[in-house]
């Protein structure tokens, strides 16, 4: 039977856990940092701050990039079409889950769009200055987030291109697991950091965990095909 999200029972679990328990972290250390930094006035107690809500967010990226393959279980997924022993196949997977990190996208150009349509200085592409208002908030979420899906599309795409180390059909099909959960994530993180950043725009570290949800997982996707592209050069 085909399954939507094809996730071990444990991973239905510990997923949705550690990523509520790490925007708890978040909001409470994020909330922190900036009570400290600004009583004390020093950039370097809120970058400690900042530092503090990423590290939960890496944490739980490199934990779900080394156990993907016992996390997911992608044969009871509608996303496979037969066989993916080629890169071709692989990559017409990873195409499939593009759709889920697009939406972000979408969203975020939605932000803006329906700004612009309700406000007579946005609409003639002049908006108020000052750099802090909500269109200029929406405004650097949806740069970051195109940042982000071009960056996060290339690692899924790199390697779905590359396969699994042991050239066989089921190893092959594991190995997308990696795109699978980079893609959850991706969603999650976005989620996260829009909230961090509309909520409290001034306080960098109530996004550093959505940042990091969203940003981790593609630096070490990309860290470990630049490794398979050097091993076999």
């Amino acid at each position: 039977m085909e399954t939507l999200l094809p996730l071990s029972p444990k991973a239905w679990l510990a997923l949705p856990a550690c990523v509520a328990g790490g925007c708890l972290v978040d909001y409470a250390l994020g909330w922190g940092a900036q009570s400290r930094a600004q009583s004390k006035g020093d950039l370097k107690t809120m970058q400690r701050g900042i530092a503090s809500t990423v590290l939960p967010g890496a944490v739980l990226c490199a934990a779900v990039f080394g156990a993907a393959e016992q996390l997911v279980d992608l044969t009871t997924s509608g996303l496979l079409r037969g066989d993916v022993a080629t890169a071709g196949d692989r990559v017409g997977v990873v195409a499939r889950l593009a759709a889920a990190p697009a939406l972000t996208l979408l969203y975020a150009i939605n932000k803006i769009a329906s700004q612009r349509g309700s406000n007579p200085s946005l609409v003639t592409g002049t908006p108020d200055a000052g750099g802090a208002s909500a269109f200029d908030i929406d405004q650097r979420c949806l740069t970051n987030t195109h940042q982000q899906v071009v960056l996060h599309l290339a690692a899924n795409v790199a390697y779905a291109a590359f396969g699994a180390l042991e050239d066989t059909p089921a190893a092959h099909t594991a190995s997308l697991a990696v795109p699978f959960l980079n893609t959850m994530l991706f969603v999650a993180g976005r989620i996260a950091f829009f909230y961090g950043y509309t909520s409290d725009p001034g306080n960098p570290a109530r996004r550093g965990f959505g940042f990091c949800l969203t940003f981790a997982p593609s630096v070490l996707t990309l860290l470990w095909t630049a490794y398979r592209f050097i091993s076999e050069v």
